[in-house]
């Protein structure tokens, strides 16, 4: 397991008349002294909580840490009093039709739970095209495709955590994959431009984001990773598929074939 969020256990420095120094800038130094952290980014809720944490936890916390990149700063997104031994994170794949998740244990690497619904922006069009032609012929398609799909997700994320007796404020990283326009609908994306030739994407690369920044109920430092989008019509979830089954590294050919409404094909 390699997650990008990890928790780091810390004893942190009780505070001292003769050295005033601030409870979040001692608990920083103890990042720094037990795990080598050094220019840590802190979350903004983060704030309002490090005094009565750490005074719960009897000057004892565990951080959890995201750092997705070698190169990025690594960031403070949650705070917990005394030692806290778990961590989760969700997967999920926004198809046209369906969408699935599965709950993992960001520690173990084990699936705790999954889930699946419907697409409810099925009602606005069955296929990806038709989906598009609603956004262009009505002024808050978009708005209301968004809408419909995150809130069918906050679902989904709530099925998961009742099955497998999780608090969602314990998920701490969500992963997302989807064609193109599922993908622009879910980051609240007009989509208008995949309708016609040359099929441009607003954004092709991975998207790093916030879970409170796309209205989704989870932790409120939760990070979002959106894989990146290959083409026009092949999609972040086409990505995820080269990724986990690795076809480069084996010495044959390799078909991968994706038969859902819509079907991409890798050899």
């Amino acid at each position: 397991m390699d997650p990008a969020t990890r928790l780091y256990f810390i004893e942190v420095d009780e505070p001292d008349m003769h050295k005033p120094l601030g409870d979040l800038d001692r608990l920083k130094a103890a990042l720094e002294k037990d795990w080598g952290f050094e220019d840590i980014l802190v979350a903004q809720q983060i704030l309002p909580e490090v005094q009565a944490t750490l005074r719960k936890g009897k000057w004892t916390a565990t951080a959890a840490i995201h750092q997705d990149l070698e190169s990025s700063r690594p960031t403070l997104i949650a705070l917990y009093p005394g030692l806290k031994n778990e961590a989760y994170g969700i997967a999920c794949d926004i198809g046209s039709t369906t969408i699935a998740m599965h709950l993992s244990s960001l520690l173990s690497g084990r699936t705790l739970a999954s889930s699946g619904t419907s697409n409810p922006q099925i009602r606005f069009g069955e296929d990806v095209m038709s989906r598009v032609s609603y956004v262009m012929m009505n002024p808050d398609g978009r708005e209301a495709m968004t809408k419909a799909v995150r809130t069918a997700i906050n679902g989904l994320i709530e099925n998961v955590c009742a099955e497998a007796n999780v608090d969602p404020q314990d998920i701490l990283d969500a992963v997302f994959v989807g064609n193109p326009i599922m993908h622009h609908l879910f980051l609240g994306i007009d989509p208008t431009e995949l309708g016609g030739a040359p099929f441009a994407l607003a954004v092709s690369g991975a998207v790093h984001t916030w879970a409170t920044e796309i209205d989704l109920e989870m932790n409120e430092g939760t990070r979002v990773y959106v894989l990146p989008c290959i083409a026009g019509h092949v999609g972040a979830d086409a990505a995820a598929v080269t990724l986990s089954e690795a076809p480069d590294k084996s010495e044959d050919l390799v078909l991968l074939v994706d038969v859902g409404t819509n079907a991409e094909i890798q050899l």
